[in-house]
């Protein structure tokens, strides 16, 4: 079992910015994609993992 690890909020441009050029740089489109756009929404993960299980059903 894997230990539970302290996640906080960012808080600051400057965190956000890391953030992105990290995805940019070592993930998928894709996930740089859906952060910005969650960002930019301010939508919650939540939102698109639900949309992800309704759209399997079908």
């Amino acid at each position: 079992m894997t230990t539970p690890k302290n996640v906080q909020p960012i808080r600051s441009q400057q965190q956000l910015d890391d953030m992105k050029w990290a995805l940019k740089r070592h993930c998928l489109p894709r996930d740089y994609i859906l952060f910005v756009l969650g960002c930019e929404t301010k939508q919650a993960y939540g939102l698109e993992t639900c949309l992800k299980s309704k759209l399997k059903r079908f």
